[in-house]
């Protein structure tokens, strides 16, 4: 295999900051924004080197426009330190799975760095027992989070901002002081069982847009204007909504971070350090027809046209007398897309290497790995020169995984067999990151012998 070299890549930060605009999930109802902040309207071109792409995430005013809504929460009530997250005390009770969650992801964005997020938790006076929310006196300077039943039943959860003014800048969205996130009780049933609580990814998602960050493909009322802003993954993705299954987590993408830069920057941002994040839930484009899918590794969830994502992440494989496993879906070697942002701001070039792993053994412990596929990349500038701070870095090589990889005969399984197939970055540890976590992901192969031409074997 070939080295892989990676540009270290820059960005430009413009500080800037209707009626409401309301986002629900998965159906938006969002306000058209103008286009009139960023950097210079052209995006840097990805680097391409083999199996890498290496993708600039910049904040042009192309991007800030089809990544944002027409309202955000005030960067003022953020940059003061004033903005306060209420919730309801009978939905998200002391001790509740759902009140962890929540704590989860308030912790997560007040912990990004360079941003000025400085929210506190408090349980609503107000809402002791659930308020009728029609009447309910909403806080000031505040979310409010509460659970309540959705008009559309195929809605999880729903944004809306509150008390909006006018922007003091052509282009910019309309600051608002407040916002409310509701979680649909028809789905959200419980807040302490696993499989009807709602998870950390959706508190995440919802933050995401009471901050301001549309759906990736945008809304019935505010489709974006160019099909490559849909290839930059961010919070508000989209994926499993329960905490039993979901697992976005608290990964922020590098084009999160970027927006946010763009309207919360804290004014000592202190972002001289490394940081790597992989993508829990990933998303595809089709940048000439604008089709779209969002995916988890496994593709055990996946959202729009699946079409994109055929030939990609299959889990059944099967073995081959050239001596390799094949998928079952196409007999080729299998192809994994992996995905990570880099976060990092350090200068400081540093080499770190990526991997795809496959266990010995079903239930592997840390050292019952073999390494596949392993490319090393540099975390500031290359060959080419500094571009920018922020990318989104995909990696799809195919897979030469043999016999002797996953602990079996040199003629393959005799029988079904289950394994574990891991993407990770920073494998050896070079780097020192802020955040030793979000470094990898890990799916279960089902690995048949080459007896079973139709995998039929069931695996669960």
């Amino acid at each position: 295999m070939k080295p892989f070299h990676m540009l270290s890549l820059c960005a430009t930060w413009l500080a800037a900051c209707a009626p409401a605009s309301v986002y629900q999930d998965p159906v938006d109802q969002g306000s058209s924004a103008a286009a009139d902040l960023g950097a210079a309207d052209l995006a840097s071109p990805p680097t391409v080197i083999e199996f890498l792409t290496d993708r600039p995430v910049e904040a042009t005013a192309t991007h800030l426009a089809d990544w944002g809504m027409a309202t955000i929460l005030d960067p003022a009530i953020v940059a003061d330190g004033t903005l306060e997250i209420h919730y309801c005390q009978a939905h998200f009770a002391a001790g509740s799975l759902a009140l962890a969650n929540l704590t989860t992801a308030i912790d997560a964005y007040n912990d990004i760095p360079g941003l000025a997020f400085h929210m506190s938790l408090v349980a609503d006076p107000n809402a002791v027992q659930h308020p009728d929310l029609t009447t309910f006196a909403f806080p000031a300077n505040a979310i409010y989070l509460d659970y309540d039943t959705l008009a559309d039943n195929t809605t999880f959860a729903v944004t809306q901002h509150q008390a909006c003014r006018a922007a003091t800048v052509i282009g910019a969205p309309k600051p608002c002081t407040r916002a409310h996130i509701y979680a649909n009780q028809t789905h959200y049933t419980t807040d302490s069982v696993p499989s009807t609580s709602p998870s950390v990814g959706v508190f995440m998602h919802e933050l995401g847009h009471a901050f301001g960050q549309m759906h990736i493909d945008g809304s019935d009322a505010h489709p974006v204007s160019n099909n490559e802003s849909m290839v930059y993954d961010r919070l508000t993705i989209h994926g499993p909504k329960y905490d039993s299954n979901d697992p976005r987590g608290t990964v922020i993408p590098a084009a999160s971070l970027a927006f946010l830069l763009t309207y919360y920057a804290d004014a000592t941002p202190g972002l001289d350090t490394d940081e790597l994040s992989v993508h829990q839930v990933m998303t595809l484009v089709d940048e000439t027809s604008g089709a779209e899918v969002e995916f988890a590794p496994a593709k055990d969830f996946a959202d729009g046209d699946r079409s994109l994502i055929a030939g990609l992440n299959e889990t059944k494989w099967r073995w081959s007398s050239a001596g390799y496993f094949v998928t079952c879906a196409d007999a080729t070697k299998p192809v994994f897309l992996g995905r990570y942002s880099d976060l990092s701001t350090n200068r400081t070039d540093t080499r770190y290497s990526i991997a795809y792993s496959v266990s010995t053994v079903e239930t592997p412990a840390s050292t019952q790995f073999t390494r596949v596929a392993t490319a090393s990349l540099s975390s500031a500038s290359s060959l080419s020169g500094f571009v920018t701070d922020f990318r989104q870095i995909d990696w799809k090589p195919p897979l030469t995984v043999g016999s002797g990889a996953a602990g079996l005969p040199a003629s393959g399984p005799v029988a079904l067999s289950k394994r574990q197939l891991t993407f990770a970055v920073d494998v050896d540890n070079n780097l020192a990151e802020r955040h030793e976590h979000d470094n990898d992901w890990t799916v279960t192969l089902c690995l048949y012998p080459e007896s079973d031409t139709a995998c039929a074997a069931a695996c669960k």
